[in-house]
């Protein structure tokens, strides 16, 4: 796959998963303006993504087509993308289970890791950033995120 075609290509998938994305988010509430809901961050950062999306087709589109191979991550590169990927599904999926504090500390903390972290350091920023997280959208935007099953069953 060639440069051309493959910015294009990754643009393609990027417009489309914005889409997805946006659309996930019509079903939830938006709140009002000064108690926003949980819908109102994919409105806003799907269209943003769509942006980039769009840039990086145009881009892909616009750039002539010399041959130039698409540059790809291979071996240990591609192994933390692969990794950091399964890592993000895996938040997505557990979250309603284990909560968004929980599910952004694991998740945090595996990215961290993956770039070369250590486990201690890496859990420790995982958990801070997490924690930072939920204190900057429950506390001061008073933007409900997901307690799942164990916050419930844990009070939290």
């Amino acid at each position: 796959m060639t440069q051309r075609t493959g910015r294009a290509a990754i643009g393609l998938l990027g417009l489309l998963l914005a889409a997805g994305y946006t659309a996930a988010g019509l079903g939830l509430p938006l709140g009002s303006a000064d108690m926003p809901g949980p819908g109102l961050f994919p409105l806003v950062v799907g269209p943003l993504l769509a942006l980039v999306a769009l840039g990086l087709l145009r881009e892909g589109w616009a750039m002539r087509d010399d041959g130039t191979p698409l540059d790809l991550p291979a071996g240990e590169e591609a192994r933390r993308v692969v990794l950091v990927l399964a890592a993000l599904t895996l938040h997505f999926v557990a979250m309603p289970w284990i909560g968004h504090l929980i599910s952004a500390s694991l998740l945090a903390t595996a990215v961290i890791r993956l770039l070369r972290g250590g486990w201690a350091a890496s859990a420790v920023a995982g958990v801070a950033l997490a924690v930072a997280a939920q204190f900057l959208f429950v506390r001061l935007l008073q933007v409900p995120l997901p307690r799942g099953e164990l916050g419930y069953w844990l009070g939290m």
